[in-house]
């Protein structure tokens, strides 16, 4: 019984994980589907300008955005 429930409960924890792991924003889900082929200008028309622009040590230009989302809970 006990080896039954220590199953049952780590298939319940790995599909707690699993399916939460698949959520994603809009902001990011468009980054994702348009990754390596927008423009800066096609970026910055669909998300607005970044929060922060910074150069990572390679010299290439990093973009930074702050996305806040209420929660239902948290209201």
């Amino acid at each position: 019984m006990m080896k039954r429930t220590w199953t049952f409960g780590l298939i319940a924890l790995f599909i707690g994980i699993t399916a939460c792991s698949h959520f994603q924003n809009r902001e990011a889900a468009y980054l994702d589907s348009v990754k390596g082929r927008a423009t800066q200008t096609e970026v910055r028309q669909e998300l607005g300008a970044p929060k922060a622009v910074r150069k990572s040590d390679e010299g290439e230009t990093v973009w930074v955005y702050e996305i806040r989302e209420q929660q239902a809970g948290n209201r």
